[in-house]
């Protein structure tokens, strides 16, 4: 009965606990727009979890944030906890997705079925894994199955009855030891138990349970075993006493006579109030999956390097691993360079897959090009592969940097204008809240902070991660080419603002020249002993490619400075790098590749001329000339060009009838390149 409110919510509770977001975001929704929260008062958090868990970010923040501040004076159970997905989604809506740092692939239908499978563990050619198949041999129960990998082709392995399966119980979760002499799983019948065995010749021998991991009405569950400094350590999740809340990693050390040393909590910086489950340590790098630490959603796999009894804080491991589904059981197998993982992401399931239900789980393998994934270790081949994290986009406040002056060269470094920006964060929340009441000025407040969380801050944060692949590309003795583009708010005039985007372009070259310690200025200056150059290429089109919606009245404030719109034009952005190459071949350069003609009339006819060269060490030759319409009539001088040898470019502009702001960008194609440069005219034509 979907006019009765009690089960709608009880529904949309159903369809979130079996997995089925999609549905469940849509039934939360219905109920939020039935009572806004006044009957069914968690209603808003679970729709904004939803939202999150279906990938859409923006509104899960909006809701996360809209229910944070209704309840925080008064809490619900639900308070603290949206206060940690603001933290989250934030970062989910500012992390890169990388897409070539690994290949995944959903294991054959041999291994997933439509029930779930997880717990992936690898010995000798040989997956063994934990399934709820419902023609299993352990009917209704999680059970212990096996494929052996024969020509990259997984087949079954018939005899389960070797892989320590228990009648009338779950079993699941076998690792192995590292020396592949014994064998670790969960025993399940109330709670969880964690058994060790006897390992040979594929069986597993003198099952017994390990009492001092164990607690009376607790659950120990998911084992692993690693190494550091030849010492055997096992990690497992328990929800036992000395937990943090909900299921907490725990670890053991292994004794000289082989038994196990009473367990140790992996601490604060790993366990959380929420759940840590799924450990596995790797070359002194705990994995393990969360839902309370940082994460596109549900759980999360999380690395935290260290070593028993000093682990750091974690860092999520990022995209393709991670999505806004339940990403569990990381495993790396050395010998293959690959790694296993369990999630219940849409894709695991392709027989349902339009309809994005998530209920059960597969298990993938991904492949690493050199190593385990490491979000702070990316690497390109090339700069075409550098290319693909681009554009990074800068952010500036009205005017800035250097405000009230036609200089092109700006005296501040981006981060110092960055800093200034960011202080004046209330009074853009002001400015935007004025004149507006209840949920209009709190939608106000939201999109003017989320302008700055999510756009300004992912700014610095991208460039940050820029600088560090540009400085590796220029230490392999690569020289490259900067396209910068700048824009601005159309609130001065057009010949004003040319040089204010100038000054921002200029605000990066110089935060480059200062970053790292001084790190790029040796490029900078060429002088660096490698020979590799940085050049920077300006493109500073002002006003020209700003939304004609975006107010430019001086008196209108609000509009014109402070509102978002405004403030999304004021930017520069890094769209391309290129090898900058001197020595070999012809190489086209030019003097300028932008010219404003200021304000003209609609009958003036505008005539300017570019000079371009060529750098290289061989003839250029220009194939070929495109222009965007007929207002504009670009003439070569010269298509062949010795070393050293200029020529000039003539473009003649007539509006035919256009008027207002107008930018007009010509292709030129070069011999044996398949990339063009750009010359680029920009006008105001009066009425």
């Amino acid at each position: 009965d979907s006019t009765n409110f009690d089960i709608t919510t009880k529904y949309a509770e159903a369809l979130r606990l079996s997995r089925d977001y999609q549905r469940a975001k849509y039934f939360y929704d219905k109920a939020f727009a039935k009572d806004r929260g006044r009957l069914y008062k968690p209603g808003q958090y679970y729709l904004a979890l939803m939202q999150k868990q279906t990938g859409d970010y923006k509104s899960a923040l909006r809701n996360f944030k809209k229910f944070f501040s209704k309840t925080k004076r008064k809490p619900l159970e639900e308070t603290p906890l949206a206060e940690k997905e603001i933290e989250s989604c934030t970062w989910a809506l500012n992390t890169r997705k990388v897409e070539d740092k690994a290949k995944i692939n959903r294991l054959p239908g041999t291994i997933n079925t439509e029930d779930s499978e997880m717990a992936p563990a690898f010995m000798d050619s040989t997956l063994y894994y934990t399934s709820l198949r419902s023609d299993g041999f352990v009917e209704g129960n999680v059970a212990i199955y096996a494929s052996r990998l024969t020509d990259s082709l997984y087949q079954w392995i018939p005899d389960y009855e070797t892989i320590a399966n228990v009648p009338q119980a779950s079993c699941g979760n076998l690792t192995f030891s590292p020396d592949g002499t014994r064998v670790y799983w969960s025993v399940c019948i109330e709670a969880c138990a964690i058994y060790e065995g006897d390992f040979e010749d594929g069986e597993v021998k003198s099952p017994r349970k390990i009492a001092v991991l164990n607690n009376d009405g607790c659950t120990a569950t998911m084992p692993s075993v690693g190494m550091y400094k030849d010492q055997e350590y096992l990690f497992y999740a328990s929800d036992r006493k000395g937990s943090r809340g909900g299921m907490d990693i725990w670890w053991s050390e292994r004794a000289l006579d082989g038994a196990w040393k009473p367990p140790v909590n992996a601490g604060d910086n790993v366990n959380t109030t929420g759940n840590e489950i799924t450990p596995s340590f790797i070359d002194k790098q705990l994995y393990f999956s969360s839902d309370f630490h940082i994460g596109y959603g549900g759980f999360d796999i999380q690395m935290s390097r260290g070593y028993p009894r000093n682990f750091d804080l974690p860092e999520n491991v990022g995209y393709p691993l991670n999505g806004p589904y339940n990403d569990l059981y990381y495993r790396y197998e050395p010998k293959m360079n690959l790694g296993y993982f369990a999630s219940n992401r849409p894709e695991s399931n392709p027989e349902k897959e339009k309809q994005e239900i998530a209920c059960c789980n597969d298990i993938f393998s991904i492949g690493f090009r050199d190593s385990i994934p490491d979000e702070a270790e990316r690497w390109y081949e090339n700069l075409a592969a550098l290319n693909d994290y681009l554009p990074v986009t800068l952010y500036f406040h009205n005017d800035e940097p250097n405000p009230n002056t036609r200089d092109t060269v700006s005296t501040k470094t981006y981060r110092e204008s960055y800093s200034q920006y960011k202080k004046l964060l209330s009074r853009y929340i002001s400015e935007n809240e004025k004149g507006k009441q209840g949920e209009d000025k709190e939608n106000a407040r939201f999109d003017i902070e989320s302008f700055f969380d999510l756009i300004v801050d992912k700014g610095v944060s991208d460039l940050e991660i820029f600088e560090e692949l540009l400085l590796e590309e220029l230490e392999k003795g690569t020289s490259v080419e900067l396209i910068i583009k700048g824009f601005a708010s159309p609130r001065a005039k057009s010949d004003y603002n040319v040089n204010l985007t100038k000054r921002r372009i200029s605000s990066l070259a110089k935060e480059l020249g200062l970053a790292d310690d001084g790190a790029f200025l040796p490029y900078i200056d060429q002088r660096a002993t490698n020979g590799a150059k940085l050049v920077f290429t300006a493109v500073p089109f002002g006003e020209y490619k700003a939304d004609q919606d975006v107010s430019d009245e001086l008196d209108d404030e609000q509009r014109s400075i402070y509102s978002v719109e405004a403030s999304l034009e004021r930017k520069i952005e890094i769209q391309s790098v290129q090898r900058y190459v001197e020595d070999t071949l012809g190489i086209l350069s030019w003097e300028e590749q932008v010219h404003d003609f200021g304000r003209i009339g609609a009958l003036d006819r505008v005539t300017h001329t570019f000079i371009y060269g060529n750098k290289g060490v061989d003839t250029l030759y220009i194939d070929s000339i495109l222009s965007p319409c007929g207002c504009t009539q670009p003439v070569l001088s010269r298509t062949e060009l010795a070393p050293g040898e200029s020529g000039e470019l003539e473009v003649v502009f007539e509006p035919l009838g256009q008027v207002g702001l107008l930018s007009k960008t010509i292709l030129i194609y070069q011999s044996e390149s398949t990339e063009p440069r750009e010359i680029t005219i920009t006008v105001e034509v009066e009425e």
